[in-house]
């Protein structure tokens, strides 16, 4: 919009001549016009577009293989879950079990250290 058109010379004319609202209409044409000749064009490359989008190789699923696709992936998915509440149960049960040999292993430590304190004693 920085060149001088001739419509931008007839608007300076016009308002010398009439004021600003005959400037205000021959500027509010001059944007339209701009709108017209952008959409226009804008139009054009939309065309050149969908018309070279048409010409490339189509590669596209059937609706069959993508059902057979995601039925495969629920599968993978349902025993993946399994994996899992199966790890999360033997990490339980470990849990239980270790809960279970604290007090035998600390016993046992308690049993190693009174050993040693009595043959510090009988070495000593």
């Amino acid at each position: 919009m920085t060149e001088l058109t001739l419509w931008h010379i007839v608007g300076l004319i016009f308002a010398a001549a009439s004021g600003p609202t005959g400037v205000l209409i021959l500027f509010i044409r001059q944007v339209v016009r701009g709108q017209t000749e952008i959409k226009r064009d804008l139009t054009a490359r939309m065309d050149r577009a969908e018309k070279q989008l048409h010409q490339l190789p189509r590669d596209y699923t059937t609706k069959e293989e993508w059902l057979r696709e995601v039925m495969l992936s629920r599968e993978q998915l349902g025993r993946l879950l399994e994996s899992t509440a199966r790890i999360e149960a033997e990490l339980a049960t470990t849990r239980c079990v270790a809960a279970d040999l604290s007090p035998a292993v600390r016993a046992m430590t308690e049993t190693a250290e009174k050993l040693r304190q009595s043959r510090d004693a009988s070495d000593g």
